[in-house]
């Protein structure tokens, strides 16, 4: 089977998030990791939003999108135009936003929709497309019948084992590396070694995706997962990646006796820098020079409003940490749409 997975375009202009960053497709890259054994093709609209030239010189027989909330609407536009090019192309769409309202995917242009992991319903249905097999007995699918219904199969909750995962399918991605990035690091690779948060924070999709569940990759995995990597700079983007001090520990310890010669930046909580300050001077010995901290408000009571299960104290005390060992801070605050000047200001 020809498969094309496609990354949509979202915000062309304006202030936004890929001023500060723009990320690799990496769970298109990990999904095309678990069907390698067909013709695999990834395009990143971000960058080349050519679509009729992808689609004309690879002709797929199935495209696959992935979305997240500010791209949904590209996304179901992306798909129309799949249609209108072949109305037999088999359309499928997954990702964080769709698992959770699949509704808004519930259109004529849409064949199937993969809620949750995608690495585990995936390859089940690529198999069933290319032997045009049924899909009623495929878990975690909704799919659309011959009468233009979507059908919702059971779900079926399957913790999926971090170190089984194939290494991300990065050599699909490669002509677009250069212009992957985070921060100040140009080009920038992706590495997910954990899924999942403990916490609850009520503006976070991310512990209702994952069911509550938390799971990380062994250190010796996530050896494998940097040696893998061609670029200089890597950034973990686990939603929390110093929440679990044994293993990070052990990372740093393999990273520097493996001679290691990578930059690296993360995203954390400030609780857990705060519990273990010294693990920050590890990691910047072996090469973290930059964090995403996730202080979400300027108060206890900030805090408190968002189920952040933290202290502004802690806050306080993470970003005096990471400056005294000259680590680059990334604050990120949510930003209420009544507040007045005085509240901005409050944040500095």
């Amino acid at each position: 089977m020809r498969i094309l997975l496609i990354q949509p375009e979202w915000q062309a202009k304006g202030v936004g998030f890929r001023l500060a960053a723009m990320p690799e497709p990496l769970a298109l890259e990990l999904l095309a990791a678990s069907v390698s054994q067909h013709d695999l093709r990834i395009l990143d609209m971000r960058i080349d939003d050519n679509l009729q030239a992808a689609l004309s010189s690879f002709q797929p027989d199935i495209v696959a999108l992935t979305a997240l909330t500010t791209e949904v609407y590209a996304a179901q536009d992306v798909l129309a135009d799949v249609k209108k090019f072949s109305p037999e192309i088999f359309t499928v769409v997954g990702g964080h936003h769709v698992s959770l309202i699949p509704d808004d995917f519930f259109l004529p242009q849409v064949d199937a929709i993969i809620l949750g992991e995608g690495e585990l319903s995936f390859p089940q249905l690529v198999n069933a497309v290319s032997k045009h097999a049924p899909l009623a007995n495929l878990p975690n699918l909704i799919w659309k019948d011959g009468d233009g219904n979507f059908i919702h199969n059971p779900l079926v909750s399957d913790d999926l084992a971090m170190d089984r995962l194939p290494i991300p399918r990065r050599d699909l991605t490669r002509e677009y590396r250069p212009e992957y990035f985070f921060l100040f690091d140009k080009p920038d690779t992706s590495v997910a070694t954990g899924r999942g948060c403990p916490y609850r924070c009520n503006f976070c999709s991310v512990w209702t995706f994952y069911k509550g569940k938390t799971r990380q990759m062994t250190p010796e995995r996530v050896i494998q997962e940097i040696n893998a990597v061609e670029t200089d700079h890597i950034t973990f983007v686990d939603d929390n990646f110093l929440m679990n001090n044994k293993r990070e520990n052990a990372i740093a310890d393999m990273i520097k006796a493996g001679g290691i010669k990578k930059r690296f930046s993360m995203e954390c909580r400030t609780d857990s820098i705060v519990r273990h300050p010294e693990l920050v001077k590890k990691w910047v010995d072996v090469g973290l020079y930059a964090v995403l901290l996730g202080l979400e408000g300027a108060s206890d009571k900030a805090l408190k409003h968002v189920n952040k299960n933290n202290t502004s104290s802690n806050n306080d005390e993470a970003i005096r940490i990471l400056k005294d060992n000259g680590v680059i801070i990334w604050g990120a605050f949510l930003v209420d749409p009544q507040w007045e000047e005085a509240d901005f200001i409050q944040l500095r």
